[in-house]
């Protein structure tokens, strides 16, 4: 029974981490994120686990940074990302069916505007250090050696750093039943219900796949964090393939008294494709290095009454990342 444990726990809870309705839930995710390869080793570090049949707490923590060039807006202006992510999953049996978790993550994006007058225009810096900070309690129900259940909530902070800190919290909760159906194939499915800022909550329906096709070749895919494509080269040696869009929800600083400068809220939006090269030891720690492509960006100006003020796509533009996870 114990062999899909944080299966379930890690799809979910990393979705919510990462994305943003963000992720998003909306992943950790992360989502963007190393949310593919820290799930993968959440099933393996649980796996020995089981074999071992440890009561010990289990904790997996990852760091990324990820870095995109320079982007032509289209009006006038560019824009460059640095972004750093953290991630901490910790999870704690109870008994031989049940699992109590919770993740905590946190991001800081630095958005280096320059010239983008029409998108901000109190400033052609438009908008700068962004930080969201996401914590998900969980609990894990096993029924049998296939069915699993996972519930738990969802509270995120996304703003600049001197943006309200009431008006950029945003909560909800997710509820999902996972399927093991034999070991190369797995399935989960479920729904979430999260507020957003300044505007009314969502309800997003979630399905994640595990495949593991030939024994060098394995198929992910995640309605939020996007589909992987995985190659084992050798066995601590993995190339993959993705494809994936991305989704941020923050506030920015209050600028005065104009209603259009109120406490206003951005969204970034983003599909990109990228390939990874991945360097692990099963169930102890992985390095991993990738580059890719944004294909598509879009940024939208809400004023804090919800009202759209400007939207701005931006030119293709490569990225790359490195990071590494650990498992204890």
């Amino acid at each position: 029974m114990l062999g899909n444990r944080l299966v379930l726990t890690g799809s979910l809870a990393l979705v919510g981490a990462l994305a943003a309705p963000s992720h998003a839930l909306a992943q950790d995710t992360s989502i963007e994120e190393p949310a593919e390869e820290v799930q993968m080793e959440m099933r393996e570090a649980d796996d020995i686990a089981a074999d071992d049949d440890s009561d010990a707490l289990k904790f997996v923590f990852n760091t990324n940074f990820s870095y995109y060039l320079e982007a032509d807006l289209d009006d006038d202006g560019d824009v460059s990302i640095s972004r750093l992510f953290n991630f901490l999953s910790i999870t704690a049996p109870i008994g031989d069916t049940a699992e109590l978790g919770v993740t905590i993550s946190n991001e800081w994006s630095n958005y280096d505007f320059s010239g983008a007058d029409q998108l901000s225009p109190e400033s052609s810096s438009a908008w700068d250090d962004v930080f969201i900070v996401t914590l998900i309690p969980n609990f894990t129900y096993f029924i049998d050696d296939e069915w699993s259940i996972l519930g738990g909530g969802v509270i995120r902070y996304a703003g600049e750093s001197d943006a309200d800190f009431d008006d950029s919290v945003v909560g909800g909760g997710f509820l999902a039943a996972g399927y093991q159906h034999n070991p190369d194939f797995y399935v989960s499915f479920g729904v979430l219900v999260i507020d957003r800022l300044e505007r009314d909550a969502i309800v997003v329906p979630y399905l994640g796949l595990d495949w593991k096709i030939e024994e060098d070749l394995s198929l992910t895919y995640d309605a939020f964090q996007g589909l992987s494509l995985r190659h084992a080269i050798q066995d601590d040696l993995e190339l993959s393939l993705s494809a994936r869009y991305d989704y941020r929800e923050f506030r920015l600083d209050d600028l005065g008294d104009d209603p259009d400068l109120q406490d206003p809220v951005i969204t970034d939006e983003a599909f990109q494709l990228g390939t990874r090269l991945r360097w692990h030891k099963p169930r102890e720690w992985e390095f991993y290095f990738g580059a890719g492509a944004v294909l598509y960006q879009e940024y939208t100006r809400q004023r804090d009454d919800g009202r759209k003020l400007h939207k701005e796509e931006t030119d293709p533009t490569p990225y790359f990342e490195v990071g590494f996870t650990l498992f204890f």
